[in-house]
């Protein structure tokens, strides 16, 4: 169980928008790959970079959605 849940909101709240960020430059100017890659590898970083702006926009809209736990009764004692 979480203990802090506010503090790993906003932990949760940067990694999102640190992802978002980078993968939105990524896709835009894709020069950025130059010196690193080759260009028939391009379409693949590109995908990547698709697949994290998706991973990031869960994870923006878990963490602003997650309200706090009930605390329930354990089934172990």
């Amino acid at each position: 169980m979480i203990n802090n849940l506010k503090l790993n909101k906003i932990l949760w709240l940067v990694v999102a928008c640190l992802a978002l960020i980078v993968a939105f430059i990524g896709v835009i100017n894709q020069d950025i790959y130059s010196k690193v890659v080759t260009d028939e590898w391009l379409p693949t970083i590109v995908a990547q970079d698709g697949a994290t702006i998706a991973a990031g926009l869960i994870l923006l809209f878990l963490a602003l959605k997650t309200a706090k736990a009930i605390k329930r009764n354990s089934l172990l004692p």
